[in-house]
């Protein structure tokens, strides 16, 4: 556990929050489970946040080790449901599927699969041989930055044994 849960698995989920309702999100509430390591100091190996956009839009994120992998999102809005079971780091060769569903109806589309950190890396390359401002990166990077402070600064600690 490099960092804990906090730092090791919760960027993918914040990140997403970040992308779909913006770069102010507040932590409104969230929770680390802890539990004594192996050297035994005290470390988070899972915790949930719910987020607010300025626009008064949640984001509730679950994030940790002690429950089975997700890495997905789901989207609930006034039109429909877009669910995405495998969002983050499929797979090289995996091809993710992205469910809609609206009224009742089920539609599911599938995505070619693309190997994650390639095409991170093919872009991070391309953005610096074209001199590209890569500001909109950082400012998200620091927005997930400020939200992991604030999710631990803020968070109802549960001791696990």
């Amino acid at each position: 556990l490099g960092g804990g849960a906090l730092l090791d698995c919760s960027g993918y989920p914040i990140q997403a929050s970040i992308h779909f309702l913006g770069k102010n999100l507040s932590v409104e509430s969230s929770s680390l489970t802890e539990q004594p390591s192996i050297d035994g100091s005290i470390i988070d190996i899972a915790g949930d946040v719910t987020l607010r956009s300025d626009q008064g839009v949640p984001a509730h994120v679950y994030f940790g080790f002690q429950h089975e992998y997700q890495c997905m999102y789901e989207i609930i809005g006034s039109k429909g449901i877009i669910t995405v079971p495998k969002a983050y780091t499929p797979r090289q060769n995996h091809e993710v599927q992205i469910q809609l569903v609206q009224q009742g109806t089920t539609a599911v589309y599938n995505v070619q699969p693309e190997d994650h950190f390639l095409t991170t890396s093919q872009e991070f390359r391309y953005a610096i041989e074209q001199n590209q401002n890569l500001s909109k990166h950082w400012d998200a990077t620091k927005s997930c930055i400020r939200i992991q402070e604030d999710i631990r600064r803020c968070a109802l600690k549960i001791r696990s044994s």
